[in-house]
């Protein structure tokens, strides 16, 4: 399977101003691919968790998943 989420100094920008804490990944967090404009389109709907102790800033083409109920129940 190729393609993948890398937070590295080829495709990081660093800012320094101000930005909302709502914005932040941290790590551990589940991120979702949401917008693919690689040729390819290999990208789309890929998973990943934040795997650095630096902070990052919320992308509009990156979904953050939150698990608000981890029961599930089947219903027949």
């Amino acid at each position: 399977m190729e393609g993948g989420l890398y937070f590295n100094d080829k495709n990081t920008k660093r800012y320094s101003g101000k930005f909302p804490t709502s914005t932040i990944f941290k790590k551990g967090d589940l991120l979702v691919v949401m917008t693919d404009l690689t040729p390819d389109c290999n990208l789309l709907g890929k998973p990943a968790f934040v795997d650095l102790e630096e902070p990052l800033l919320h992308n509009q083409r990156i979904g953050q998943i939150n698990i608000v109920n981890p029961k599930f129940e089947i219903l027949s």
